[in-house]
């Protein structure tokens, strides 16, 4: 990023900042057992996060020569592909028992149908036939 450019999304973070966010002997807010204890094992737990969605990438988006004065020349943001979020969302295992993949029809005990979910309207029924 050069200068006039504004980054959405800020840098990675300093040890240092890391160290005074969420370790614990630098951090003296954080509930003794509840974070970190020290960078390495800060750095170790993220690491075991398992990726999903994809990597993310950076793009900028250059507003031209007709922009406002006050306008970055460029500006800086992180994105995912959307399909491949959606495929690991989808075969996510542990969230097998919150999707709905057909329509239903609920009612209350006087027998009218409520509406309270997209799969619970008529457009999803439409849709589905």
């Amino acid at each position: 990023m050069g200068p006039g450019e504004l980054a959405i999304i800020p840098k990675p973070l300093s040890a240092e900042r890391i160290k005074k966010g969420a370790v614990e002997k630098y951090a003296s807010w954080v509930t003794p057992g509840s974070g970190f204890k020290s960078l390495g094992d800060f750095k170790r737990r993220v690491a075991s996060i398992p990726a999903k969605g994809g990597e993310w990438k950076s793009a900028y988006v250059n507003p031209g020569a007709k922009a406002p004065a006050w306008v970055p020349s460029g500006i800086e943001f992180w994105k995912r592909d959307s399909l491949q979020v959606l495929r690991d969302i989808v075969g996510d295992v542990r969230l097998v028992q919150h999707m709905k993949w057909a329509p239903e029809r609920h009612r209350n005990s006087k027998g009218e149908r409520i509406y309270s979910e997209l799969w619970t309207g008529n457009w999803w029924w439409e849709t589905q036939v």
